[in-house]
């Protein structure tokens, strides 16, 4: 699936370079929109040997489609910049009270020190909670003048959404693949009825979660819709059809 599809490009010219910034577990990406409007996209591997956000910082001092040709009146880079990250969300309805902290690490353990960013999502009735690295936040903070978070699942939940309530309105379970992961999700009544994320490598590992949840949720094997989408992996999709009918692939 193309990283583009998180972007959203302006043409006109603007006195801020725009970067998108993808941070996943293995790459980050970057998509950089010049003053002048022209875009490019760049891919960085990241160096195990160092921390994420060392390697950004790296990225930032050697890399020239990371630097901005203005500065602020403090020295910052006029750049404006969106963080987007791959960690795992809590989901909390729209109009429940909580606090994001205690709710996320209740839910997820392994991110007690990462800060707890939320974003509403007004199209689904649902606030998202999610970690995002501290330093990785301050690398950003430190070479870009305006800075916004976001987490990569977030637009193709609401993409998917759009997608299934402009459809058929069949049962549609919907499984998306991307940086090793695994997210399932299912929308009833305008809302989640479901949606979890699998780290799971194996194409039998992937069945058996996806056969599980569609057996929770009470779909038909010859009625309801099994959508594909992301990085699909290869065999899948054929081993899958043995035991569902309508099992599709979903461009986003």
């Amino acid at each position: 699936m193309c990283w583009s599809f998180f972007c959203i490009f302006a043409c006109e010219m603007t006195d801020e370079k725009k970067i998108i910034i993808t941070v996943g577990t293995e790459y980050m990406h970057f998509t950089v929109t010049e003053t002048d409007g022209t875009t490019t996209e760049h891919k960085y591997a990241i160096d195990n040997k160092m921390s994420v956000a060392a390697n950004l910082r790296e990225v930032f001092r050697k890399q020239s489609y990371m630097k901005a040709a203005k500065r602020t009146p403090d020295g910052i880079p006029c750049i404006r910049a969106t963080l987007m990250v791959s960690t795992p969300v809590v989901l909390v309805p729209i109009e429940e009270d909580f606090e994001p902290k205690s709710s996320y690490d209740i839910a997820i353990t392994g991110y007690k020190y990462d800060n707890k960013h939320v974003t509403e999502i007004p199209l689904l009735d649902a606030v998202a909670i999610y970690p995002v690295n501290n330093d990785l936040k301050m690398v950003v903070e430190d070479n870009c003048s305006d800075v916004e978070v976001g987490n990569i699942i977030i637009p193709v939940w609401q993409t998917l959404y759009k997608k299934y309530y402009t459809g058929t309105q069949d049962r549609n379970l919907f499984v998306y693949f991307f940086d090793g992961k695994m997210n399932i999700c299912y929308f009833e009544h305008h809302r989640f009825r479901y949606a979890n994320s699998f780290e799971v490598t194996k194409v039998e590992d992937m069945m058996y979660y996806i056969l599980y949840v569609w057996k929770q949720l009470g779909m038909n094997a010859t009625a309801d819709i099994l959508s594909l989408c992301g990085d699909i992996p290869d065999t899948l999709e054929e081993k899958l059809k043995v035991y569902i009918e309508r099992v599709t692939e979903c461009e986003l």
